[in-house]
């Protein structure tokens, strides 16, 4: 080992030199960068393996969940999640798999920590960290070295060149562990500036979930997590800001070698602690309280949620909600969400920064004795008066303090936190106040209420308007004006004998959905249509137990609105589609037209581009032969469903390269199929057919002839059975 060294706990030579408390000057600070600041007492035994322990546990945390972050928004742009992914935000504005590259990249940061921390303390064979600071100024000493290397008498251009970059990279490394560490200089200015950010990044994030989230005590907890960081922010800088003081000032008596040993590293510790524990609540406690319940119920089976889930008043929307608030949909949004992950990575740095320096182990090593009352610091064998001491903490503690600083960090921040908590709470309190006082009426037919933070009116996510209850027979023109119109999500009105769609739909801009349930439609015009500009979000409509003699003009009105993708329509009195619909239906992905008594084949559904199409219990009687070669504009169908009509022969052709991958046919008259359904990509149901009545059938290896003997009232493809329950007059 070389003269004047001595040897880490982590195995590292270090220069004896590096140990060295001296009195700040200015000629530091033209060009050469600051050792790291010397320790002042070692954590006890107990304390340094507590905080150990909590800083692995804390890196495995957020691997963890970073990690399964990451991993799940590039599952979610597989193909077979495309329904849901599209639920959340369409293709084009959606950047899942840039969001999941950075997502990934924290949580590659923090399991490398984890990883080295654990790999030091096999090597040590103790509790023990990645010697960080000492790694840093082994490169600071290395590019120092490089800068004074000899060069010729004409500098050339490269030795120019390596000397700045090294000049560059040794300030920058000093730099870097000067604002992590506890006792930097810059510690306490990079803690405010950073706790400000996160503490912005929050606030959005509050706000995003009072707009989104209808789950009462997940709002209650965000908010409440938020006004404590803004309010305990300055208490922790304020322990801080007196634990400098506390030390300059003892520093600067007689006694200071027995006094100075009381400058205590423990405040700083578990200020930084509690402020890496309150960020990691509010980043991974409520994210997994909203996703693990989906995560419980989803089936990685068939890539889908139980009938219950689809077909709730509540359940559908929440789905939809939590998970936009819960997903990074634009940059903004991505920003904010990754802020709060930053400052928990800077948090644990400097944690991690403080066992290092503060090892019990790494000062007995360095032959350092340290009691109640005494502390010796030895530098290059010689020891310090008490003027190098009191050097030493006036430097970190700030000789020269900026007067504009000192204001910032003792006046300005503290109020401009505290007003951000007591704005929040303000808001919160008032948007819970509003959601309070609603008349019973409203609450009756509200199943879901919001409390977004700058409501006027009362917020409600999803309204059930029965005409049978409120004793009229449509809903009046006002009867929704007094909800806030940016609240609402999902509408059901049922029980109407004589419905006339309000004009107040229009005002609905955030809406979902909208069911129709045992309505006579009276009148449903242009001027309360559908509207693809009033309607952005709008995805699915429902119309069950429907007394229509026609297909109401508002859902013929181009456009209508771009995300309207699922259509489901059962037992009504429809007779005939009219063609113009496929015009207007041009972005439905999905549509049922059930136990519909129809005179002739809606050929205007195998004109849109509807990935499933099911027309079960209609009464046909007859295919058109060119059904799938002319008439039929996708090259695959995910289902295609005939089921309880009575056909007696499919098309005899499709066109080359369509593909169905369920077909439907049970329970109907078909005597032989045509040849192209061996084609069929993955099931054939023929239960209750004709054809299965043969003694030996001829029928494709993915088909089954069992007849299950369900009733198409209660078992088909939109569920009767599980929705009626939910709709029974009260």
């Amino acid at each position: 080992m070389c003269p004047g060294c001595v040897e880490e706990g982590d195995g590292f030579v270090v220069e004896q030199a590096s140990f060295t408390v001296v009195p700040p000057t200015t000629a530091g600070r033209k060009s050469n960068p600051r050792a790291p600041t010397e320790p002042t007492e070692p954590l006890s035994e107990l304390a340094f393996v507590v905080v150990w322990l909590l800083l692995l546990a804390f890196h495995g945390l957020c691997a963890a969940y970073l990690l399964a972050m990451a991993m799940l928004y590039f599952f979610m742009e597989n193909p077979l999640m495309a329904y849901y992914t599209n639920l959340l935000a369409l293709p084009e504005h959606r950047y899942f798999r840039l969001f999941g590259i950075l997502v990934g990249m924290l949580g590659a940061l923090h399991g490398l920590q984890l990883v080295l921390h654990l790999l030091w303390s096999i090597k040590a064979r103790t509790p023990a960290v990645f010697p960080r600071a000492a790694m840093t100024l082994r490169v600071v000493k290395f590019f120092q070295g490089l800068k004074k290397t000899k060069t010729r008498p004409v500098e050339s251009t490269s030795s120019r060149s390596r000397s700045s970059i090294s000049s560059i990279s040794a300030f920058t490394t000093a730099g870097l562990q000067d604002m992590l560490s506890v006792e930097g200089n810059h510690f306490a200015l990079v803690f405010l500036v950073r706790k400000a950010v996160e503490a912005g990044a929050q606030i959005v994030q509050c706000h995003r979930y009072s707009t989104l989230i209808g789950r009462v005590w997940i709002n209650h907890a965000y908010a409440a997590m938020v006004v404590v960081n803004c309010w305990v922010t300055p208490l922790l800088d304020y322990l801080m800001l007196a634990s400098d003081s506390r030390a300059t000032k003892k520093a600067s008596t007689r006694n200071v070698v027995k006094e100075i040993a009381a400058v205590s590293i423990r405040e700083r510790t578990i200020c930084v602690t509690v402020d890496t524990l309150m960020a990691m609540m509010a980043c991974l406690v409520l994210p997994l309280a909203i996703f693990v319940p989906y995560v419980q119920v989803f089936d990685a089976s068939w890539y889908g949620f139980p009938m219950e889930i689809l077909y709730g008043d509540v359940s559908f929307p929440n789905l939809i909600r939590e998970n936009q608030a819960l997903f990074a949909l634009t940059f903004v949004d991505a920003v904010t969400k990754l802020v709060p992950h930053l400052s928990i990575l800077f948090g644990m740095a400097s944690i991690s920064l403080i066992l290092e320096l503060h090892s019990p182990r790494s000062f007995r090593r360095r032959g350092r004795i340290v009691s109640a009352g005494t502390s010796l610091v030895v530098a290059q064998g010689k020891p310090r008066d008490s003027k190098a001491l009191t050097g030493t903490v006036s430097k970190r503690g700030g000789s020269k303090p900026v007067v504009g600083l000192t204001f910032l960090r003792r006046v300005g921040a503290p109020l401009c936190f505290v007003a951000a908590g007591a704005a929040i709470l303000g808001l919160h309190l008032h948007a819970a106040h509003l959601a309070n006082r609603a008349d019973s009426k409203t609450m009756a037919m509200c199943l879901q209420g919001l409390r977004p933070w700058f409501a006027e009116n009362v917020s409600c996510s999803v309204l059930e308007y029965s005409c049978h209850s409120h004793g009229v027979l449509t809903p009046p023109g006002d009867a929704l004006d007094h909800l806030q119109s940016d609240a609402v999500t999902a509408i059901v009105f049922e029980h109407c004998t004589e419905f006339e769609m309000p004009p107040s739909i229009l005002r609905f801009r955030n809406l979902l959905g909208l069911e129709l349930w045992n309505v006579s439609i009276a009148k449903w015009g242009e001027d309360a249509a559908l509207n693809a500009r009033l309607h952005p979000d709008m995805i699915y409509l429902v119309m069950v137990y429907t007394n229509m003699t026609e297909m109401p003009q508002g859902l013929l009105t181009i456009p209508l609105p771009p995300l309207l993708g699922d259509i489901e329509i059962s037992i009504t009195n429809l007779t005939v589609i009219p063609d113009e619909l496929a015009v207007a239906w041009s972005n439905v992905r999905l549509v049922y037209l059930e136990h519909t008594p129809l005179e002739a084949f809606p050929t205007a559904l195998f004109k849109i581009p509807s990935l499933s199409v099911s027309l079960l219990d209609d009464g046909l009687e007859t295919i058109p032969d060119d059904l799938f070669t002319t008439v039929s504009l996708l090259d695959e169908y995910l289902e295609v469903c005939f089921s309880y009509n009575p056909i007696k022969e499919l098309p005899s052709s499709i066109r080359e390269g369509l593909l169905i991958n369920y077909l439907s046919i049970d329970h109907t008259e078909l005597t032989e199929l045509p040849a192209w359904v061996d084609d069929v990509g993955q099931w054939i149901n023929l239960g209750g057919c004709l054809v299965c009545n043969d003694t030996d059938p001829k029928v494709p290896g993915i088909a089954g002839c069992t007849d299950w003997g369900w009733d198409p009232m209660v078992d088909g493809r939109y569920p009767l059975a599980l929705v009626a329950p939910l709709r029974e007059i009260n």
